[in-house]
C-alpha cells in the first residue's frame, strides 16, 4: 500500500444532552491517547482533542481512503 494509511475512529462519547449522539466517527491520521485521559485525533482538517469525561471509549479500524 502506498502513501498515508488513514484510521476510520469511531468515539463512543458521554451524551452532554437527550440529542446528542452516542458516537461520533472521524477519518483520522493519527491517534494518541494522553496519560491524563485526552484522546487527541489528528486529521487532514486539524486536530481535535476530547478531554477524559467527554469520552468513554474508541474504536480504531485502519483504511485505504478516507471516509
Amino acid at each position: 500500500m502506498s502513501g498515508k494509511n488513514w484510521l476510520s475512529v469511531r468515539v463512543s462519547r458521554i451524551a452532554e444532552g437527550m440529542h446528542d449522539p452516542p458516537y461520533e466517527t472521524i477519518a483520522a491520521n493519527g491517534v494518541v491517547v494522553e496519560t491524563d485521559g485526552s484522546l487527541s485525533i489528528r486529521s487532514t482538517s486539524g486536530s481535535r482533542s476530547l478531554s477524559a469525561g467527554l469520552w468513554d471509549g474508541f474504536e480504531v479500524k485502519r483504511t485505504s481512503m478516507p471516509d
